[in-house]
């Protein structure tokens, strides 16, 4: 019992005493944890979803993504590649053994141009459209990484019909496939 009058302001004191410090006995009521112990927790929930997040997209882009260079062999054969890599490897020149790393890297300016390992070798295949030879150029693996293959064709080599109009039939076209082509890139160069 109280011996004095009750005073409004003492009993909002005593009343935040007990929220804030529990009456004595009572365990404490969760919201009434410290601010910085709920940062924290939110901190680390962060992180983990971060962590979470790079475990799973990280990979799965790398997944979805084009092979680039040299992984290029390590992915199985598109349709069409199954299907034509026997008449490549045959009017190529290749035998058997060369016919199944064979891969398609693209096609410009009506030319293809196809890949394939020979053993410590990587090699690019290019043909003219319209019957024209196989044109071939290889390189060992170490030489590829660091340079890549490439093919010049003259402007004047390129059908009008294909050929664009920035290219003069006196240019050079460097046609390149190295080890961070996703497929068959080009350049102009200017005649020498």
């Amino acid at each position: 019992m109280r011996d004095r009058p009750e005073d409004p302001q003492e009993d909002r004191r005593d009343e935040l005493r007990r929220i804030s410090y529990g009456t004595p006995g009572e365990p404490p009521v969760a919201p009434d944890r410290p601010p910085g112990r709920r940062l924290l927790i939110a901190a680390l929930a962060v992180l983990a979803g971060i962590v979470v997040w790079v475990a799973v997209v990280g990979p799965t882009r790398e997944l979805l993504s084009p092979p680039r260079g040299l992984d290029v062999f390590e992915r199985g054969r598109t349709a069409e590649e199954q299907e034509l890599a026997d008449q490549v490897a045959a009017a190529a020149g290749l035998g058997p053994d060369d016919a199944t790393t064979l891969r398609s890297v693209g096609r410009v300016f009506g030319y293809a141009f196809w890949v394939h390992r020979d053993g410590d070798d990587v090699c690019l295949l290019s043909q003219r459209p319209f019957w024209f030879e196989w044109v071939t150029t290889c390189a060992d693996i170490e030489e590829f990484r660091e340079e890549g293959l490439s093919r010049r064709i003259a402007g004047d080599d390129i059908p009008s019909g294909v050929r664009p109009r920035r290219i003069r039939p006196d240019d050079i076209v460097l046609v390149t496939w190295g080890p961070r082509s996703i497929e068959i890139e080009w350049e102009v160069l200017p005649p020498s």
